[in-house]
């Protein structure tokens, strides 16, 4: 008998989406399965919808809770969970029907404890069918060691995205391991620690729908958003630490993070993180090195964005609000 998967879904007032999540793990072609739903304090139908779902299919558990965010869910749901592997999905995406059983097969065919499958962004379902018909198209997989995992992670590769959904994990990955409670940015945080305990299995094929809005998008810089320049720095040094060959490929990903929030900083005008921008910029004067302008995805645009950085905050800051300030012309 094949074994018990646990697939755990974060609900939080996703009730225009929710009803597709679940019947798209549901319809999966690998049945035995385990759905944990956790309510997670919502304010509209998702709990209703939750509980509906719960007596029409009796692999699902709900659990009902005081909101604590994402992390706090994902923990409850790895609390009780059964099966002997485990999948997150988030309740507002959408997951191909072969989702659970491709990486399932993965893992047995190159003997891991992790596998992970592509993604790709969708805005309406018509969106699906064409990711969909290029899966078809894609047949390749292979399997990398934790140091060549972390290798390409480093280079900001899209398909490297660290995330914990869209991956099949062992569940000894996660048993004396918790996502942080109240942080951004919290699968960044732990992927050191899940990716360094096995080699992993890759398939190219795009088999997680992830839900694009932009209207779920922030335009405004939170004091929450700081806490991505911590879990960033303990990824990259644990990677430092572990593979001293990355060393300078870590450091210049900090770099890059360091560069991404400075970006944040200066567009959002947010004065009441000055003091952070200039500690951004003391961290990049002291250490940026070659290898972050070899980084995958680095267009010259951004590489000027560092050297201005580099120089000074204030330069970089004229720069990016006089960009804007002309983009807003030309959209009058």
């Amino acid at each position: 008998m094949q074994p018990l998967i646990s697939v755990i879904v974060p609900v939080y007032n996703v009730e225009k989406y929710l009803e597709e999540c679940i019947n798209s793990i549901i319809n999966q072609t690998y049945k035995n399965l385990e759905i944990i739903l956790i309510d997670d304090g919502s304010t509209d139908k998702s709990g209703e919808i939750c509980d509906e779902f719960a007596t029409q299919d009796n692999r699902i558990i709900v659990i009902h809770k005081e909101n604590g965010g994402l992390s706090s869910a994902r923990n409850a749901g790895l609390d009780i969970m059964q099966g002997e592997y485990l999948s997150f999905v988030d309740s507002d995406d959408m997951v191909d029907e072969n989702l659970i059983q491709t990486l399932f097969l993965l893992i047995e065919k190159y003997k891991t404890k992790i596998a992970i499958c592509g993604y790709d962004k969708f805005s309406q379902n018509s969106d699906i069918d064409k990711i969909k018909e290029k899966n078809l198209t894609i047949n390749d997989d292979f399997s990398y060691t934790p140091e060549e995992v972390f290798n390409e992670s480093l280079k900001v590769k899209t398909f490297f995205t660290k995330c914990a959904w869209r991956n099949l994990v062992h569940k000894s990955i996660y048993q004396n391991l918790r996502f942080p409670v109240g942080e951004n940015y919290e699968d960044v945080a732990v992927f050191f620690d899940v990716f360094n305990q096995s080699n992993t299995a890759f398939t190219y094929k795009n088999l997680y729908f992830y839900r694009f809005n932009l209207s779920s998008i922030s335009n405004t810089f939170k004091d929450s958003s700081l806490v991505m320049i911590k879990n960033v720095r303990k990824f990259a040094t644990s990677i430092e630490n572990a593979y001293p060959n990355l060393k300078n490929k870590a450091i210049a990903y900090k770099c890059n993070s360091a560069l991404n929030m400075a970006f944040l900083i200066v567009a959002h005008k947010s004065k009441k993180y000055f003091d952070t921008l200039y500690d951004l910029h003391k961290f990049v004067r002291q250490n940026l090195n070659s290898d972050f302008f070899k980084m995958q995805g680095n267009a010259i645009y951004r590489d000027i964005l560092m050297i201005l950085f580099y120089i000074s905050p204030k330069l970089l800051y004229t720069f990016v609000n006089t960009i804007k300030s002309v983009k807003n012309i030309f959209k009058r």
